[in-house]
C-alpha cells in the first residue's frame, strides 16, 4: 500500500488531531492508501449523523442519497458497532455473506445501485459514541487477507490515537476559551446535540441566582426548558446546523423578571471536533447591564464602542487576536483591522496606551 501513502496519512492524522478542518485532508489521505473509491468520517449512532458527515467529494451523491433517501435512519452496517469494539474494525464480511447481500435492501437498493458494497471501518470510541473512518470498495472485492487484517490494525491504531489526542485537545481549547468568556458579563451555557446543559458559566448570574432552586447547577437541564415555545425551533435548528456554518441566532427574552438577550451559536469548528459533546454555546445578558468601571473610561474619555472597549481590555490581559474573534463572533481579519483602529487611536491619544 506504500511506505510514502502511510507517511502522508499519518502526516495528516497528525494535523487532524489538533484541528479539526483537516480531517477533510485525512479521508482523502485514507481512501488513497486502501486504494478505495472513496471515504467517509461517520458516527455509529444514527442522531449524530447529517450534518457532522465528512467525506470525499466521489462519495457526494452518495451521501446525499443517503440522507434524502432516509437510509441513515436504517443503516445495515450499525451491525459494525460491536464488532469494531471487539476487534477495532470491521468489514461488511463481518455482519453478512456476499449471497445474502442480494436480498438485504440497504446493498441491493442502494449502495449497489451506486457502485458501491464493501467498505473496511476503522472503529475509535468518542464522547458521541463509536466513530468510523470508513473505505469505500465496489462489491466485487474480496474479503481481507491476514496481511491486510495486519495493515488494517496498524491504521486503526493511528486512527485511534489521533481521535483520543484530538479530544483532550478540544477540551483544552474550550475550557481556555471559557476561562476568557467568563471575563465578560454574561451567563455562558453549553449545550449537546440535545439541548441540555453541559457546563455553566455564571457571569451575570441570571440563571443561577433566581429564585427557582432547581437553577444552582444547571448541567443536565434542558434549556428548552428556558426558552419560549417560539425560540426552541431556532434553537434546535442551531444544534442540528453543520459546524462549519457558524450559525448564530438571537433574541430578548424576560427571565424571571429581567430583560435579557439571549444568543446561540455554533462552537467554533476551531475548538472543537465533530464528535465533541458540545455543539453549541448560549450567551445570556442583561438588555442594559452596567459596563464595568474600565469599559466606562474607554467608552467616554476615548469615544471607543462597546466592542471596542472590550476588545482593548482583552488585548490588555494578554489574549490572542484569534481568541478575541472567538468571543466576539467576529473573523480574525476584522478583528486586526479593529485592532489596528485602536492603535491610530493610540497614536492620535497617547494617553489612551
Amino acid at each position: 500500500m506504500g511506505a510514502e501513502k502511510r507517511h502522508t496519512l499519518e502526516a495528516i492524522l497528525e494535523k487532524a488531531s489538533m484541528d479539526a478542518k483537516f480531517w477533510d485532508e485525512a479521508i482523502y489521505a485514507f481512501a488513497s492508501y486502501f486504494g478505495a473509491k472513496g471515504a467517509l468520517f461517520i458516527p455509529i449512532e444514527s442522531k449524530y449523523r447529517g450534518a457532522w458527515l465528512t467525506f470525499t467529494r466521489e462519495l457526494s451523491h452518495v451521501i446525499s442519497a443517503y440522507l434524502e433517501e432516509g437510509w441513515y435512519l436504517n443503516d445495515f452496517r450499525e451491525k459494525f458497532a460491536p464488532i469494531g469494539r471487539r476487534q477495532g474494525y470491521a468489514t461488511d464480511y463481518d455482519i453478512t455473506t456476499k449471497e445474502e447481500m442480494e436480498g438485504i435492501p440497504y446493498y441491493r437498493d442502494f449502495l449497489h445501485k451506486h457502485g458501491l458494497g464493501i467498505c473496511i471501518g476503522l472503529s475509535a470510541p468518542t464522547p458521541n459514541g463509536d466513530w468510523y473512518m470508513t473505505a469505500h470498495f465496489s462489491k466485487d472485492k474480496p474479503p481481507l487477507s491476514e496481511n491486510e487484517i495486519v495493515d488494517v490494525l496498524e491504521i486503526r491504531e493511528l486512527f485511534n490515537e489521533a481521535v483520543q489526542t484530538s479530544i483532550k485537545t478540544s477540551q483544552e481549547k474550550l475550557q481556555s476559551y471559557l476561562s476568557l468568556l467568563g471575563e465578560s458579563n454574561n451567563d455562558i451555557l453549553l449545550l449537546d446535540l440535545d439541548g441540555k446543559i453541559i457546563q455553566h458559566i455564571q457571569g451575570a448570574g441570571l440563571l443561577s441566582n433566581s429564585q427557582n432552586e432547581s437553577y444552582a447547577d444547571l448541567a443536565g437541564l434542558d434549556f428548552n426548558g428556558f426558552l419560549k415555545p417560539e425560540h426552541i425551533e431556532a434553537c434546535t435548528k442551531v444544534l442540528q446546523t453543520a459546524p462549519h456554518d457558524n450559525y448564530v441566532t438571537s433574541w430578548k427574552q424576560t427571565i424571571d423578571e429581567v430583560d435579557c438577550e439571549i444568543s446561540i451559536r455554533q462552537l467554533p469548528i476551531s475548538l472543537r471536533h465533530f464528535y465533541s459533546a458540545a455543539k453549541a454555546i448560549v450567551y445570556i445578558s442583561k438588555n442594559h447591564h452596567a459596563p464595568s468601571d474600565m469599559d466606562q473610561i474607554l467608552i467616554r474619555d476615548f469615544v471607543l464602542t462597546s466592542a471596542e472597549a472590550q476588545t482593548a481590555l482583552f488585548l490588555s490581559k494578554g489574549h490572542s487576536v484569534q481568541e478575541i474573534a472567538e468571543v466576539l463572533g467576529n473573523l480574525e481579519t476584522f478583528m486586526r483591522l479593529a485592532i489596528d483602529c485602536l492603535s491610530e487611536l493610540r497614536i492620535t491619544k497617547p494617553e489612551s496606551q
